[in-house]
């Protein structure tokens, strides 16, 4: 899982919230290539061990 900054707006929305990245934001590129923002998937990974839109599991470090 690799965390940047945003710094372009050719991404499509957070697949959690739906909402766009805006510049400045920090999002989050999953393994599976779905990207989030930090604090959504964040959220979603503390109950769960998979990415909320293809299910790919997340290893377990």
């Amino acid at each position: 899982m690799r965390i940047v900054e945003k710094e372009d707006t050719s991404k499509e929305p957070c697949g959690a919230c739906l909402d766009e990245f805006l510049l400045g934001d920090k999002i989050v590129d999953m393994p599976c290539l779905h990207t989030f923002h930090e604090s959504c998937i964040v959220r979603w990974l503390n109950e769960h061990n998979s990415c909320p839109l293809c299910r790919f599991k997340m290893p377990i470090n």
